[in-house]
């Protein structure tokens, strides 16, 4: 039996990755979790600067039932926007994704996740809308296209691709060039984030851990929406990322730090600060709520 027992405080995410969360049910709480007693800790709610960004919710076997996303918006009210429910193949894989817009109660979209070697393939109406790499310890992995496609007839060329340095079971380099070129204009963009860790576990390991499809998944909406780094992915949280061979000025700082506070006898940092080393400034903060899982 699994009981859940709701920790009343606000815990730190490094890498994020990504949409989310709803509340467990109330049924099994207990005040006091037996000292031989096998815990494991799942990130449930994420606050940005102060606002919930989303929460998730686990089902009996631990594995995400759901994720809900909440707006960051001044008007936001407190009822979460989308909920994506996830369905899963007997290795526990997910197999299927489905998002509500909660506003009317109606499906937005059905997706059906097919993994092929090293890919992760989401269908959504029998139509290809998301083509992910899997990202695996001490490789070097290759994500997008590396050759420009052309377009006859259009003027028009593209080049979009990354590079995830992986040693162990963290990123140490993301590389990113996107090209695009018309009659009208080109742009030729490319960076590089290199980062350093400390020893401290990352809280969504336990769930990217075993699961390819969380691991990008997560990472593709933390780089997209909610932070532009791109360490999700790794084992142990970040101390410092910096900004190399950007050859446009990006609107984050070029160099970082991170700040954490802790809990005593509790795996994770309970709050992250984004600290821009040129001038100090804190230009983002994480807190987090956590489940312990006893069985």
């Amino acid at each position: 039996m699994i009981k859940t027992i709701r920790i009343p405080v606000f815990l730190w995410l490094a890498c994020a990755l990504a949409t989310f969360f709803t509340s467990c049910s109330n049924a099994g709480l207990e005040d006091i979790i037996p000292k031989d007693s096998v815990q494991t800790n799942l990130l449930r709610d994420l606050y940005i600067d102060g606002k919930l960004a989303q929460r998730i919710d686990y089902d009996a076997d631990k594995k995400i039932k759901s994720i809900y996303i909440y707006s960051l918006s001044d008007t936001a009210t407190v009822n979460p926007g989308q909920r994506i429910d996830y369905e899963y193949n007997a290795a526990a894989q997910v197999i299927r994704e489905l998002t509500y817009t909660l506003r009317d109660n109606k499906l937005a979209t059905d997706g059906k996740v097919v993994y092929q070697a090293d890919t992760i393939l989401v269908y959504v109406n029998d139509q290809l809308r998301s083509h992910m790499g899997i990202i695996r310890p001490d490789k070097i992995t290759h994500t997008g296209d590396k050759d420009t496609t052309l377009y006859p007839g259009l003027s028009l060329q593209t080049l979009d691709y990354s590079l995830y340095t992986m040693e162990g079971n963290d990123l140490t380099r993301f590389y990113n060039r996107k090209y695009f070129r018309n009659q009208y204009m080109e742009y030729d963009f490319h960076y590089e984030e290199v980062f350093s860790y400390d020893t401290t576990i990352n809280p969504i390991w336990p769930i990217i851990e075993n699961s390819p499809y969380f691991a990008r998944a997560f990472l593709e909406i933390q780089y997209k929406g909610m932070r532009p780094f791109a360490f999700t992915v790794s084992k142990h949280n970040p101390i410092k990322v910096d900004i190399a061979h950007a050859t446009l000025n990006l609107w984050y700082p070029k160099g970082v730090s991170f700040e954490y506070k802790y809990l005593p006898d509790f795996p994770y940092p309970v709050e992250q600060k984004c600290i821009d080393r040129s001038n100090g400034s804190v230009y983002a903060t994480y807190k987090f709520e956590y489940l312990k899982v006893v069985k």
